[in-house]
């Protein structure tokens, strides 16, 4: 699992609340899809890519605030993974990052679908911390 950071660019697409909840936290993006090293890609095709990688993001884990949820937790344990956890816990934790393994994967062949392959391109997601 690639849980690279980095600045979002002009052509990278920010995913809302709006949504989902048309006040909610004034339209403040949820988080960031960067498709990274798949050079000379024309701008819009690098967008739609990025727009399809976030839409079968969503789909597969619930929506946009679920992929900033789970991303947040999987963060968060790479950042301070806590020293004692119930076996329960670990494996409610596993569970969620076979399903977050289970959806980039799903997402990243709908991004780079129609593009051809790049072998070393990747999807970045970026949070935007509220």
């Amino acid at each position: 699992m690639q849980l690279a950071f980095h600045t979002p660019t002009p052509t990278s697409f920010t995913h809302t609340l709006s949504a989902l909840a048309p006040d909610a936290l004034d339209e403040a993006p949820l988080y960031t899809v960067s498709l990274q090293d798949y050079p000379d890609l024309p701008d819009a095709e690098r967008e739609r890519a990025q727009r399809r990688y976030a839409r079968a993001l969503e789909r597969k884990l619930g929506g946009a605030q679920a992929v900033y949820d789970i991303l947040s937790v999987l963060q968060n344990l790479e950042d301070a993974p806590p020293d004692d956890l119930a076996p329960e816990q670990i494996t409610e934790l596993q569970a969620l990052y076979r399903r977050w393994q289970q959806a980039t994967r799903a997402a990243l062949e709908a991004g780079l679908q129609g593009l051809g392959g790049a072998e070393a391109c990747f999807f970045e997601v970026q949070l935007h911390h509220r």
